[in-house]
């Protein structure tokens, strides 16, 4: 990934330098994903990444240390998501998943995630994942019902810095990346979660 780029910048070098517009640029743009979402209650994962490929994914998963098997395969949408859902878990045990793209002839491993299938659906806030965090962070939280219900991020002076409306994730245990909002500073924060009278709280910690 980091040739192709140094690629595209060689290519470029002409007009860096200000001497002219130069030969056009013809380089393949190296296959990235990001994960946008993970939902799990007590019998189905829900799993989303965004790609720059309009190539077809195949999610891979393996459960502990065994093989990775492929489960599905998923071609993204107009807008670059990759959206799957597998049905085929057991509650109590922990999954790992990925994709599995072309690239160029090449095959490129992007995106694994792990995730933990709830026995059944609790209200928590377990907070930034991993923690301390890094660069943007995820938060994991688990709901009870579908309800409306809330997310909020302060900072250690007490101002809400981030809050988000998560109640149509529903039922189960989620993890959710941070990604297109307010950017964080390092930092303390403390994290709310409310869903009608239950309320959580705790505290996290993002390093840049």
């Amino acid at each position: 990934m980091l040739q192709s780029y140094s690629d595209l910048a060689a290519c470029l070098s002409s007009i860096n330098q200000g001497l002219g517009i130069g030969a056009t640029c013809d380089l393949a743009t190296p296959v990235l994903a990001s994960l946008v979402s993970v939902s799990t209650d007590p019998g189905r994962v829900r799993l989303a990444w965004y790609v720059t490929s309009a190539t077809v994914a195949r999610i891979e998963r393996r459960e502990m240390d065994g093989p990775w098997l492929e489960r599905g395969r998923v071609a993204p949408d107009a807008g670059g998501l990759v959206a799957f859902v597998d049905s085929t878990v057991t509650a109590g045990r922990r999954y790992a998943y990925r994709l599995r793209m072309s690239e160029g002839g090449t095959e490129r491993i992007l995106g694994e995630t792990s995730v933990l299938v709830p026995v059944s659906a609790t209200f928590g806030l377990a907070g930034f994942v991993p923690n301390p965090a890094r660069g943007t962070p995820s938060v994991a939280f688990s709901l009870a019902e579908r309800a409306p219900a809330a997310l909020a991020i302060y900072d250690i002076a007490g101002r809400r810095r981030i809050a988000i409306e998560v109640g149509a994730f529903g039922p189960g245990s989620h993890v959710l990346p941070l990604t297109g909002q307010p950017a964080l500073a390092s930092g303390v924060y403390l994290l709310r979660l409310t869903q009608g009278s239950r309320s959580r709280v705790t505290k996290a910690m993002l390093v840049r």
